[in-house]
């Protein structure tokens, strides 16, 4: 009797456009073969238009390494193969190859354009598998295949379909190489695919792109910004359309901000402190904003003031008029105008017509002019055509670059008294600098009665220059100046001011630590005169490092330069020569001046007589504390600043 047991093979390879068929069958042992049929990957057949005379050959590989190859024969239809593979029972891969030629270069030849490879099959007498393509179309290949002759990264086929050049890495000369860059042939795109993402998803966000090339259209309307996508959070502040969706945020910015302008307040009156205030907000962000006064008082043009975002977001406010009124306002009746700018460059403005009124509190101040010795009292009053609402009073210091000035635009709060005034005991010994103490009044129509807040002021008569909006160049405040305690000796070795440059530079800074000390004009004992009037040169320099790597200065400066002593410099941003300096351990320890200019005299290196180039320089060098001693450009003899040994003798 003749039994007949059969086996096949059904192939459905993934990413292919057909059904393929491989069997094996056995009759009376006898091994058989059945017919397999395939059709050209999708992505070739996108290039059928380039590519013609398409071939595909069938390699089936035994695990023992023998293996079968067969062309398949090209059906009518131009894209369909098939063939006969003569197969037994085993385990086995099927690579699929593919070939052509480009139609619009006969003499190129024929070009291998890309090789699928399953996964592993077995097949077994009397049974059907299904063979599974789990890797894509491989369109480079492997050696011989010429897949990607300009070593770019992108197969032939895939040149042929992107439109870009298969002689060039970077066909688009954007930077980007044609394997890496989401549109090859595209300048204006130099994009670089993100690491896990492909062409179709150039920004790795799982989102396939409107435009993708290979696979089908998909819903990611921006694919070089993984932050742009169908499941992104659209935020509506912003033009950006960041979940592809522009129903979530329907609004079409094409108009200006919104602009609410709170001062002034319409038909209301206001003094010269008054900040014009607003409240601005636009989807595309706001740019710019400023205010005009449309009606200039003195016909000079339009005024106009710039107004900047304050701590509150939305809320923009400008200086106070003040500091902005050049010749100044008149008193009377205004037009303002508030205009604003977004992000895309569309305005809008809104006006308000006030009142202004140009007089100013009046400050009365009761007690010395001058607090120098012992402590005061100081009794500050004020009048006002509208009830005051704020009565607070100031100090300010010199200003470090001019010391006989004071700044007004750098204030501390003394104290804040009641709107009827007070008193203010004002203490000599708790200043360190001479310093101008000075109320400030407010009253319900933003009346000012203030020092200029838009320069530097001398201080000499008890008065000061008034912040005036109406052009009155000669309106003053009154201000009490409280002097420092005075400095105890004029002729000072280095240790005498030592502690107390300390003192300052912490106070300054909790970080800071010395690192230099210079004294020039030094005389013969050590000291330096710096209650010198006639002498500019005469001075103790105390220099410090901050953990941030600025400066600050501590500097006592002979009597000559008039001012205060010390002035005290912070945040010098290259403060040493020396960029090796570091900070001295302890202060404390270094030797005093006088038994430095002592060892210098007694080393035989010349005298010190106080003359400008007499001078005395300790820094930081290695583990050492390290004395430069020079007497009128002689001879430099370097000790241990702490020791006193001698680490360059004088030549």
């Amino acid at each position: 009797m003749t039994s007949t047991i059969s086996s096949r093979l059904r192939m459905l390879p993934r990413g292919l456009l057909g059904l393929a068929t491989l069997g094996a069958s056995c009759v009376d042992g006898s091994s058989s073969s059945s017919a397999m049929a395939v059709a050209a990957p999708a992505r070739l057949q996108q290039a059928l238009s380039v590519v013609g005379d398409l071939g595909c050959q069938a390699r089936l590989v035994n695990d023992d390494g023998t293996d079968v190859t067969v062309d398949l024969q090209r059906a009518d239809d131009g894209v369909t193969f098939s063939a006969f593979l003569d197969t037994v029972p085993g385990r086995y891969v099927l690579e699929l190859t593919f070939s052509g030629v480009v139609t619009a270069s006969a003499g190129d030849g024929r070009r291998f354009l890309g090789r699928l490879r399953s996964d592993g099959i077995t097949v077994v007498t009397g049974d059907v598998q299904s063979p599974v393509f789990s890797t894509p179309l491989d369109t480079i290949g492997g050696d011989g295949d010429f897949g990607d002759d300009d070593n770019d990264g992108l197969g032939f086929l895939d040149e042929l379909i992107l439109g870009s050049r298969p002689d060039s890495a970077d066909s688009d000369s954007d930077s980007v190489p044609d394997g890496l860059d989401c549109r090859p042939a595209n300048p204006v795109v130099d994009f670089a695919i993100s690491s896990g993402g492909t062409v179709d998803d150039c920004d790795a966000d799982g989102f396939i792109a409107v435009d993708a090339v290979f696979a089908d259209s998909g819903n990611d309307c921006t694919d070089t910004n993984p932050a742009i996508n169908p499941a992104a959070d659209d935020d509506c502040d912003t033009i950006s359309d960041q979940d592809c969706n522009p129903s979530t945020c329907p609004v079409n910015d094409a108009e200006g901000p919104g602009i609410r302008i709170d001062v002034p307040v319409d038909a209301a009156t206001h003094g010269c402190g008054l900040r014009v205030t607003a409240a601005v907000s636009d989807p595309s962000g706001v740019e710019t904003v400023f205010a005009t006064f449309v009606d200039d008082p003195f016909d000079t043009g339009e005024r106009i003031v710039v107004m900047s975002e304050t701590a509150t977001a939305g809320i923009w406010a400008s200086q106070p008029i003040t500091a902005a009124a050049g010749l100044g306002f008149r008193t009377g009746s205004h037009l303002l105008e508030v205009k604003a700018f977004d992000g895309t460059g569309n305005s809008s403005s809104v006006e308000a017509t006030f009142t202004l009124v140009t007089d100013r509190a009046t400050v009365t101040v009761t007690g010395p002019a001058v607090i120098a010795a012992a402590a005061a009292d100081v009794t500050f009053s004020a009048q006002s055509d509208d009830d005051i609402v704020r009565f607070v009073v100031f100090s300010s210091t010199p200003s470090p670059q001019a010391p006989s000035t004071f700044d007004f635009s750098t204030q501390t709060i003394v104290e804040e008294l009641p709107i009827t005034g007070g008193t203010v005991r004002l203490d000599p010994a708790t200043v360190s600098a001479r310093t101008a103490v000075y109320a400030v009044v407010e009253d319900a129509a933003g009346r000012l009665s203030s020092p200029t807040l838009v320069d530097f002021t001398s201080v000499t008569s008890g008065t000061a220059r008034a912040a005036t909006c109406d052009g009155d160049f000669t309106a003053t405040v009154p201000v009490v100046i409280v002097e420092p305690p005075p400095e105890t000796g004029d002729t000072v070795t280095l240790q005498d001011l030592l502690p107390e440059a300390v003192q300052r530079a912490v106070a300054v800074d909790a970080t800071a630590r010395l690192s230099s000390v210079v004294g020039l004009a030094i005389d013969g004992s050590g000291r330096v005169n710096i209650g010198d009037t006639g002498n500019f040169t005469r001075r103790w320099i105390y220099r410090f490092l901050k953990s941030d790597g600025r400066g600050i200065t501590v500097t006592y400066v002979s009597a000559a330069f008039g001012g205060t002593r010390p002035t005290v410099e912070d945040n010098i941003t290259d403060p040493f020569d020396d960029v090796d300096m570091v900070a001295a351990a302890n202060p404390a320890s270094l030797q005093d001046s006088d038994t430095l200019i002592a060892l210098y005299a007694s080393s035989g290196c010349g005298a010190f007589t106080g003359n400008d180039s007499d001078q005395l320089v300790i820094t930081r060098s290695g583990a050492r504390d390290q004395a430069i001693i020079v007497a009128n450009n002689g001879p430099a003899l370097v000790v241990d600043a702490a020791t006193l040994e001698i680490i360059s003798p004088c030549n």
